[in-house]
């Protein structure tokens, strides 16, 4: 579905996550022309598009395949991914399908749900955004600018960031190379002083600039940027760190400080945290777009999330709230942290065989510590699309790690005051059918059972502090739901 709306703008466009587009109107555009059918790995390649779902420290572990628009069984669907894209003419809104407004898809910014999950999972200062008025000429540079203290944190942990910087230098202090045609323009006759150049490894260095100019420009251009960027000592103390680091900084340089930056994306894999963080900033201070190759007319700029990844980071924020004490393990495929594998080889077997150890690499979303463990899937995806391959998946995890027992844990609209999770059991049959043996349920001590738990969200909050107090409640239920799992 999309929704043009007149208040936010003839050219303004309201989708939802897995739904249907039939608008012609929107079909229509330009916009809709080059988002469908492309993925997410094509768009960061051509469009000036930040996306956050997989970081490029690699931390996350979703696939670049997905597509924003996609043509399937002969019908036009939003997928799994939200967000604000426009092209200059046209400017679309993607929101989740579980927070809409008189049935209706509602701008992103409006959105509660996705709104709690950012403030769960990339800790996002949401009751000021909602106080945040509108970017109406780009409206998803409000969501950079209350991204960016996390982003912020996350770099800065890896400490500050260095690099050459080459300076220039005239006096008596001769440490580096001659410039020579420099020295005979202004030093000759000779009084004293040498033109040099020298290499040093420094921490005032552009990328440290272009960070230093986004946070005066969020303190000066935003009625919230100061309240943002102090309210939290850890974003207040690094804050600190870079204005000490940056005592070069001069506010004329902005623009050729953000030109370097767009022509020199951080490659250094110790200060990969570094990269999201660059372009982040790039697009905040860049009026109309986010890089240079998407500066012009019908290149699109905007925000993307992934709503698989957004929904499974804050299941695993969830279990990990010290209130619960819940043993679990989250395996994470792009860190390589947590994994698990499938096989092994016994020395019985020689050494001659190719593989050597364990082989097979798996990653179960979460593994929850019981006699036997618990094995948890978490899914983007209303209860009946549940099937198929992902029975496959869970009772294949469940066989290697000995379990007869596994959960789905997906998001179910909250049609009534209930806040206990929806769920619907199964279980495995045993036997052949049309065969000798007739199917039949298994003995008791081999019992192997299939949960879908539909964690409930709210639909009907008139306002985030409503909303977030209901998530709660919800969130306590759940938890104790996990928890009754447990020895």
């Amino acid at each position: 579905m999309a929704t043009n709306t007149s208040s936010a703008g003839p050219h303004f466009w309201y989708l939802s996550d897995n739904s249907p587009i039939e608008d012609q109107s929107f079909t229509a555009t330009h916009l809709y022309r080059s988002l469908l059918n492309q993925t997410v790995e094509t768009l960061l390649d051509k469009e000036g598009i930040i996306y956050l779902g997989r970081e490029d420290d690699g931390d996350i572990d979703v696939s670049l395949n997905q597509r924003v628009i996609d043509t399937y069984q002969g019908k036009i669907r939003t997928q799994n991914l939200i967000g604000v894209l426009g092209d200059g003419t046209d400017t679309v809104s993607i929101s989740t399908r579980f927070f809409k407004q008189n049935e209706n898809p509602v701008h992103i910014e409006d959105d509660y749900f996705f709104a709690y999950l950012l403030e769960k999972v990339l800790h996002v200062d949401v009751a000021k955004g909602f106080n945040f008025s509108p970017l109406r000429s780009n409206r998803w540079k409000k969501l950079l600018v209350l991204l960016f203290p996390y982003f912020l944190n996350k770099a800065l942990q890896v400490g500050a960031y260095k690099m050459y910087v080459r300076r220039e230098y005239n006096d008596s202090r001769l440490k580096g190379t001659v410039d020579v045609a420099r020295y005979l323009n202004i030093d000759v006759p000779f009084i004293g002083r040498v033109a040099y150049t020298t290499r040093d490894l420094d921490l005032d260095n552009p990328i440290s600039e272009l960070i230093r100019h986004t946070i005066e420009y969020i303190v000066a251009g935003f009625t919230i940027g100061r309240q943002l960027l102090n309210d939290d000592k850890n974003v207040r103390d690094n804050v600190r760190t870079v204005r000490l680091r940056t005592p070069r900084y001069r506010k004329t340089e902005r623009r050729r400080i953000i030109e370097w930056n767009i022509r020199h994306p951080v490659v250094n894999e110790y200060f990969r945290s570094y990269r999201l963080l660059q372009k982040i900033c790039v697009a905040i201070l860049c009026h109309d777009s986010i890089s240079a190759s998407a500066s012009g007319k019908g290149h699109i700029n905007g925000i993307l999330f992934d709503c698989s990844w957004l929904w499974e980071e804050y299941l695993n924020t969830l279990l990990r709230d010290k209130r619960y004490s819940i043993s679990f393990v989250h395996p994470r495929n792009k860190s390589k942290t947590g994994k698990q594998y499938l096989f092994g080889k016994p020395d019985k077997y020689g050494r001659s065989s190719k593989v050597k150890g364990q082989f097979g690499l798996i990653y179960p979303d979460f593994l929850i510590s019981s006699a036997p463990t618990v094995i948890a899937d978490a899914k983007y995806k209303p209860i009946d699309n549940i099937a198929g391959a992902d029975y496959l998946q869970l009772l294949a995890y469940m066989y290697r790690f000995d379990s007869r027992y596994g959960q789905y844990w997906y998001p179910e609209s909250q049609e009534n005051s209930k806040s206990t999770p929806f769920i619907t059991g199964f279980e495995l049959l045993q036997g052949i059918n049309g065969g000798s043996q007739s199917v039949r349920f298994r003995e008791s001590e081999q019992k192997v059972v299939l949960e879908k738990v539909g964690f409930p969200i709210p639909t009907g909050a008139s306002t985030y502090e409503e909303y977030s107090s209901l998530m709660q409640d919800n969130e306590n239920q759940f938890a104790k739901s996990i928890v009754s799992l447990q020895p």
